[in-house]
């Protein structure tokens, strides 16, 4: 009977520790379908995430500019952003920090201003009182169009920029209700497959390299409150960006399930340059021009912003 119940005690010990390390913790974890985002869908699905004790629940956001609301209401624990975003809500008073990087800038980066057809838009002046759309007011896409204009002479305050998600860019082109949008792959290769508008400038290239574009953010009072999953979940990344830069093809097949693009437009189109790391010249250049640009009075203090 001694042995069986030392037999007994063992199994149950082996069964608690086994359910113990099974243990995951559960995180709402926030996007837009853009192709750079790949990164957090690749941890969670090929259990990068998984073996770090995390199990994250990936929701939609049809703009990037909602992510910093989502996570001062708690809606969301982790959402990526555009630097931009960041840096105009910790300006705004919002005590948020990076948990990891995301993508940067690149001169091959599938990213453009389009123009429909009859728009007449074919040089930079040709802007000016026409109606683009961008994915988010005063995020990358828009802030640096507005620096390309600026650089080309054109006062971008006599372009009309509107609010336009990315899956809705193609259609919005076609029938009129926009004269020009600012794309990124997956939908930059979906514009130009439909026809549905024409490359004017792929005015990203003709601005510094290597500039921080996405952020994997959240509140400080969640990170300081769940520092080994904020740890974890920035190690599950760094483990799926070196497989989206391995495995293309099955990054891919991702990218297409999360943006509900079809596998043609996928195949094509860049995978994008992803990083985990980021540093504080990347967040200056940013905290520079939305200075010039009027979008911020009170510069951040870049020290304190990333997740130690």
């Amino acid at each position: 009977m001694k042995v069986w119940a030392g037999v007994l005690l063992v199994a149950a010990a082996t069964i608690m520790g086994a359910t113990a390390s099974t243990a995951q913790t559960k995180i709402k974890v926030a996007y837009v379908p853009a192709v750079q985002l790949v990164d957090a869908h690749a941890a969670q699905q090929k259990g990068m995430f998984g073996k770090r004790g995390i199990e994250a629940e990936l929701v939609t956001l049809g703009v990037s500019a909602n992510m910093p609301a989502a996570l001062a209401s708690n809606s969301i624990d982790i959402g990526a952003a555009t630097a931009p975003t960041f840096l105009q809500a910790v300006a705004g008073g919002l005590d948020l920090v990076i948990v990891s990087a995301n993508s940067v800038t690149d001169a091959t980066d599938a990213n453009a201003a389009f123009a429909r057809e009859g728009s007449g838009i074919q040089k930079p002046q040709d802007f000016i009182g026409k109606k683009v759309g961008v994915p988010g007011l005063n995020a990358f896409l828009h802030v640096l169009f507005r620096e390309w204009l600026t650089q080309k002479g054109v006062d971008y305050k006599r372009v009309t920029f509107v609010e336009a998600a990315f899956p809705q860019m193609s259609d919005m082109l076609k029938s009129s209700s926009l004269d020009a949008a600012l794309a990124v792959d997956p939908f930059y290769t979906r514009i130009l497959n439909a026809k549905s508008g024409y490359v004017v400038s792929h005015f990203t290239a003709e601005l510094p390299t290597g500039t921080a574009v996405t952020l994997w953010i959240s509140t400080r009072k969640w990170v300081t409150a769940n520092p080994a999953v904020a740890k974890g979940f920035k190690e599950g990344l760094v483990e799926a960006q070196q497989f989206v830069k391995d495995s293309p093809d099955e990054a891919r097949k991702i990218i297409a399930e999360f943006t509900k693009l079809p596998p043609p437009v996928i195949e094509s189109m860049r995978l994008a340059v992803l990083r985990t790391e980021t540093t504080e010249p990347q967040l200056q250049y940013w905290v520079d021009l939305m200075t010039k640009q009027e979008m911020i009075t009170t510069k951040p203090d870049l020290k304190t912003l990333v997740m130690k």
